[in-house]
């Protein structure tokens, strides 16, 4: 059984079936004119058998029958009288085996086939919805969310007082980072994620846009206690990230991070496009005060 595990990946489809073709012409062509109609129906029959044990049946299935099959059929042809030349004997011995190992390595391959299509397409659904530094959800991520989210506001606008949140973090010089060291940039985007993942609750949703863009996504109900609970908890966030270092080949400072916050209910609902918007105008606004300051 390991045996057909180890080198079931080893050959590829095509030329497993064109194996098992070649043999089932080759015997047709051996057997043709030496052995009589009903020898040769027979030995297509056996043949057959092998092939569907082989495509039906698992790798354990297949060594055991294989084991009985061999060991009855010795009984039987080389201990029994049976009058049959000695190549012919070997044939019925054999040919179940063999014919049920090649089709269980097709068998083997078409499944590993549908096994990879289907993979490709997890793989594709998984690059489209994640980042791939950061490891957080993607801007096509964020929009799907937010729809989701939003058509949620308005189905139980009647049941509930939910709002949603969302809160901007984007890092302020960020195309100068990436032209002095991208490397050093990257790893900064590293931390500013498990910063992220580390002050913000479970149940958040966290996007990253390209470009330095953070973004939380929280639901919360209309009360002020919640409302003051996340401003708070975006202040915290806010300078967590500020105090993670830039270490580039030339210089080395702390970060400037711009804050943008919104809040939507079901009776103010907004765009994907209008909230990045305000989004982004917000967080602009922010550091112009800073810069004030």
């Amino acid at each position: 059984m390991k045996l057909l595990n180890k080198h079931e990946q080893k050959v590829p489809l095509e030329i497993g079936v064109f194996i098992l073709l070649s043999f089932c012409a080759l015997q047709n062509v051996l057997l043709h004119d030496n052995v009589s109609l009903e020898v040769f129906i027979f030995a297509n029959i056996i043949s057959l058998m092998g092939i569907i044990l082989g495509f039906l049946g698992s790798s354990a299935m297949i060594l055991s029958s294989n084991i009985i099959i061999v060991s009855v059929s010795l009984f039987l042809l080389f201990f029994q009288p049976i009058v049959m030349v000695i190549p012919l004997k070997l044939f019925f011995v054999l040919s179940i085996p063999v014919y049920s190992i090649m089709s269980y390595g097709v068998s083997r391959s078409i499944m590993m086939r549908k096994k990879l299509i289907s993979g490709r397409k997890d793989i594709v659904r998984y690059l489209n919805n994640t980042d791939g530094i950061t490891g957080l959800r993607s801007e096509y991520s964020f929009y799907k969310k937010f729809e989701q989210f939003t058509q949620s506001l308005l189905i139980h606008q009647f049941d509930d007082e939910r709002q949603l949140g969302l809160a901007m973090f984007q890092v302020a010089f960020f195309e100068q980072y990436v032209y002095q060291d991208e490397r050093a940039t990257e790893k900064i985007l590293k931390e500013i994620t498990e910063t992220l993942v580390y002050t913000r609750y479970p149940e958040e949703l966290f996007f990253y846009l390209g470009k330095g863009v953070f973004i939380t996504l929280s639901t919360m109900n209309q009360t002020e206690q919640e409302m003051a609970l996340w401003e708070k908890k975006n202040a915290v966030t806010q300078t967590q990230m500020s105090q993670i270092p830039y270490y580039g080949q030339e210089t080395t400072h702390d970060l400037t991070i711009k804050m943008g916050e919104l809040i939507l209910s079901a009776n103010d609902l907004l765009t994907e496009e209008q909230a990045l918007s305000q989004l982004y105008r917000r967080s602009e606004a922010d550091l112009s005060a800073e810069y004030i300051v």
